[in-house]
């Protein structure tokens, strides 16, 4: 989905969508991150380079959040509030650890396509009614 797809897609709805980025793409995409905070959309970690992240240590799992989040506030000079980890692969560790470095106390779930740097979702009025999205 090209970004000039995207405005016509949030502006035709009138809704507000939750990026999920890896921190290791950004630096490519400043711009186009920084514009889509800009326009009132939410910016989600989803770590810096798509690990399972069940599969690593505590150590490792808060590097790939807080490096992706430290990005994120480079960026858009706000934190992400939100983790998605990395093929929904999450434990009481992943969800511990999120939970210490202040991003959430809940992990977003949601089995999609990703593509590229981003996935969409279209956030409902009530955090629990979160539906996934993918566009191509």
């Amino acid at each position: 989905m090209t970004a000039r797809n995207k405005n016509l897609f949030f502006a035709k709805n009138g809704g507000k969508g939750t990026f999920f980025v890896l921190g290791n793409l950004i630096d490519g995409r400043k711009k186009t991150l920084k514009r889509i905070a800009d326009e009132g959309h939410e910016i989600g970690n989803h770590c810096w380079k798509h690990p399972n992240l069940t599969k690593l240590n505590e150590k490792d799992i808060a590097t790939q959040i807080a490096k992706t989040n430290a990005k994120i506030i480079e960026v858009t000079g706000k934190g992400a509030n939100l983790v998605r980890p990395p093929y929904g692969a999450h434990n009481e560790l992943v969800r511990s650890v999120a939970k210490e470095l202040e991003i959430s106390s809940k992990v977003i779930t949601i089995g999609m396509s990703c593509g590229g740097m981003m996935s969409i979702l279209i956030a409902a009025k009530a955090p629990e009614l979160i539906h996934g999205l993918y566009i191509d």
